[in-house]
């Protein structure tokens, strides 16, 4: 069980202007949304006043305070009959007498008034703390809600300079990655961190039963002594769920409408929101700060401001009222029309869930899911889709699917079947081609290079047979050793009509690597990677692995050839294209480089971190071969002197023990 209360990690700007501010008399107003740490910061800089030996008083403001008068502030004021003897015209008097009663709790020592919740100050409290501040009889120390209307005096405590505003904001990532590290007592692994970050947007409070849930379920776990996130959904705790639904507050059956349609089809344009809810709830509930629009070329879309509020929202809603707002929003984005390629995935998962969609609609939003690497979901629109006659396009996606997801049998069954109905040569290609890259990184055996042949021998088509035939020089490499696999596939290459961007390129150049030719390697890719041009176009976050092989192998040559510096130029430039993209294998891939080169330059910390990402994408695989092949080759000339990157890579290997 993780500990209740979270060490304070990332506000150390802020905790310095809290202190320098009490240290100096002139008072804080710590403001920020729930969650965000600024009880934790108050009570920190608290503990600090009382190691000075001053005097606290501490008072937490509430709803039910907030309706007496003098309600928060009553626990520290003297049950004094005299006072009931002051009329209404003298409440300045009032106030000097409990102003007086107050400090004289110091016993001569300086005094600081501390408030919680500031903003639910009454107005005889909030006068009252306001005062002290201004005659200096004590210092005030007070937490607001961003986005709440607080009393007139709280706001003049900073507007008039009486007290210091400290905002608190969210977290950063690298905080986020260190508070995780410190509470659980091992280092996480990037692609979790990105996860975690998301989901709380760098809110502390989510993010503690974010963690707490997903450890106590068991989709965080430790493996190989990095903790890792499961495939699957963060599911909100009981305790989060409660701590949303007070945020939410009192709703309309309107305004609670306009949540769940978007918890289930978020983000929603304006106009199709507006067809199925009240827009007067729709304005409400964006005054409240609990939605958000923004505008996306000719479009206003609509957002929850916070992904947990949707986890909230959808936990509360039957499967029948799922399945009826599913299907109402599918009708309505029929009715305006799908425009776009996200459209497109959204109206076929709507249907997925709500019903009705056609096979053809369904094949479309799981190839737009696999673009997104989210081969759950193309597995779940593309097995519908073939039980609604989908056909081969379908059968072929949920196998790659299956691969993807770490089930390589099933992939095999599925693909070994499908070969025997494919038609013409695209189809043949692919099969074939799904075959190979199961077998090979997967299933970790050698992949029967007659599988590969037989289809080129049926496939006329040049370019597919290109892509067919280069693969047989991954086999071959392994097999023979890296000369047999150069000189047949320069041979091959310089061939009439062969592909410039083959797997071959990466096969070839890897193997004139092995054989410490580094030059010929490095002007045999030049062409293809534009090592000499900063602006040669790289391939996208969803363009298969022989795309991307080649650069793995640049990268490992040029690392041996001492040329650091440009290795890092390329590899830069290839994480400006899939950090954004925490699911895609290839993400892992790049970041698996940058840790080799990292190691080698001696950033050993930055190297980790980067190596976490191919453990984790490898376990999440159950690869007994990385799928990052060119990783462990560019890693290969430093583990024997790298305990650290040895260490990473070990942990990766634990991953496939289970197998």
């Amino acid at each position: 069980m993780l500990e209740t209360r979270w060490p304070l990690i990332g506000r150390g700007e802020e905790l310095s202007r809290l202190t320098a501010a009490l240290a100096a008399r002139r008072g804080a107003v710590i403001t920020g949304p729930a969650g965000a740490g600024k009880t934790t910061l108050a009570m920190m800089c608290l503990q600090q006043v009382r190691d000075r030996k001053m005097s606290v008083a501490r008072m937490t403001a509430t709803h039910a305070s907030q309706r007496l008068m003098f309600g928060t502030l009553a626990p520290i004021l003297p049950p004094d009959p005299a006072v009931d003897r002051l009329s209404r015209d003298g409440h300045g008097q009032l106030l000097r007498f409990y102003a007086r009663a107050v400090t004289s709790r110091a016993e001569g020592r300086p005094l600081v008034v501390s408030v919680d919740d500031a903003h639910l100050l009454d107005d005889g409290s909030a006068t009252l703390v306001h005062q002290l501040a201004m005659t200096g009889a004590a210092t005030v120390l007070l937490t607001v809600q961003s986005g709440e209307r607080a009393p007139d005096p709280v706001v003049a405590l900073w507007k008039d300079g009486l007290a210091e505003r400290i905002e608190v904001g969210a977290l950063g990532d690298a905080a986020i990655e260190e508070l995780l590290v410190t509470v659980l007592g091992a280092p996480v692994d990037a692609a979790s961190v990105l996860v975690f970050a998301d989901r709380s947007r760098g809110n502390p409070l989510y993010l503690r039963e974010l963690v707490t849930g997903a450890v106590e379920t068991g989709a965080l776990a430790e493996q190989g002594g990095i903790w890792r996130l499961r495939v699957g959904v963060l599911r909100p705790t009981a305790r989060l769920a409660e701590l949303v639904a007070l945020r939410l507050g009192d709703l309309s059956d309107a305004e609670r409408t306009v949540l769940e349609l978007l918890a289930v089809g978020e983000p929603l344009g304006q106009a199709r929101l507006d067809s199925l809810a009240d827009p007067v709830a729709v304005e409400a509930l964006e005054r409240k700060g609990l939605i958000a629009s923004r505008r996306d070329g000719r479009r206003v879309e609509v957002w929850l401001t916070h992904p947990v509020y949707g986890d909230v929202v959808r936990a509360g809603i039957t499967p029948l009222r799922e399945r009826a707002l599913a299907r109402s929003l599918a009708e309505a984005v029929e009715a305006i029309g799908a425009r776009r390629r996200d459209d497109t995935l959204l109206l076929a998962s709507l249907r997925l869930t709500g019903g009705g969609g056609s096979a053809e609609l369904l094949v479309a939003g799981a190839i737009a899911a696999r673009a997104r690497h989210d081969h759950s979901l193309a597995e779940r629109l593309a097995r519908v889709a073939m039980a609604e006659g989908g056909g081969f396009e379908a059968r072929l996606i949920a196998a790659e699917a299956a691969h993807f997801l770490g089930r390589p049998s099933q992939a095999e069954r599925e693909l070994a079947a499908l070969a025997a109905d494919a038609a013409g040569d695209a189809e043949r290609a692919r099969v074939a081609l799904a075959r190979f890259d199961n077998a090979y990184f997967l299933h970790g055996r050698e992949a029967d290079s007659r599988l590969l042949d037989e289809a080129a021998d049926a496939v006329a088509d040049p370019l597919w047979r290109d892509k067919l035939l280069s693969r047989r020089f991954c086999v071959m490499g392994s097999r023979r050793g890296p000369r047999a696999a150069v000189e047949a596939g320069r041979a091959w290459l310089r061939a009439p009509g062969s592909g410039p961007f083959t797997a071959a390129h990466a096969a070839v150049s890897y193997g004139l690597v092995r054989l410490g030719r580094l030059d010929d390697a490095i002007e045999l890719l030049s062409p293809i990677l534009g090592l000499s041009s900063s602006t040669a176009t790289m391939p996208t976050a969803d363009q298969p692995w022989d795309e991307w092989a080649p650069y793995g192998v640049a990268i490992y040559a040029l690392v041996y050839a001492g040329r650091l510096g440009e290795a890092e130029e390329l590899l830069t430039r290839a994480w400006g294209l899939v950090v954004d993209q925490p699911a895609a294998e290839i993400r892992s891939c790049v970041a698996g480089w940058l840790a080799a080169v990292h190691l080698e330059q001696g950033r050993v910390a930055s190297a980790f971190r980067r190596a976490t990402d191919l453990a984790s994408c490898s376990s999440r695989l159950r690869s007994t071969r990385s799928c990052m092949a060119c990783t462990f080759a560019a890693a290969s000339a430093f583990i024997d002197f790298h305990w650290l990157f040895v260490w990473s890579v070990a942990c990766s290997a634990l991953s496939f023990t289970a197998l």
